[in-house]
């Protein structure tokens, strides 16, 4: 489950069947108010081919370009989100795979996004200490 407003690592994993050669790209939608982020150290690209560019287009579209082919297999990366405050209406993500022409190859789409904790009410406890000693 998501926290609202609570950075969180994401993690997309899917599996194709083709091939796609270098300069191919997945797209990523996710629900509305997501927030996602891949800039440095926010993209963990580590059970995908060299990958160039992870590029947020909005608030809801990332672009994962390919630097090297892709051959059949399982596959998976990390990304950073914020999830939105309240449970988008549309809440399902789309993995796209296209080749280098823009054509799309393979695809998952409309798969459940995660559950959004909107009311979990979370606070603070009180930090007490003594002045207790050790082998007292």
């Amino acid at each position: 489950p998501a926290v609202p407003g609570l950075d969180a690592t994401m993690v997309v994993r899917f599996q194709t069947q083709v091939l796609i050669e270098s300069g191919g790209w997945l797209e990523i939608s996710l629900p509305a108010g997501m927030e996602p982020s891949c800039s440095g150290n926010q993209f963990d690209p580590f059970a995908i081919p060299d990958t160039g560019t992870c590029r947020v287009v909005d608030d809801t579209n990332v672009i994962v370009t390919l630097n090297s082919t892709m051959v059949p297999g399982e596959y998976a990366f990390a990304l950073q989100v914020t999830p939105p405050s309240t449970v988008p209406i549309r809440n399902t993500i789309d993995v796209i795979l296209k080749d280098r022409d823009g054509v799309i190859r393979d695809a998952a789409v409309d798969i459940d996004g995660i559950e959004i904790q909107d009311k979990l009410k979370i606070q603070a406890t009180e930090l007490v200490w003594t002045q207790s000693k050790a082998l007292r």
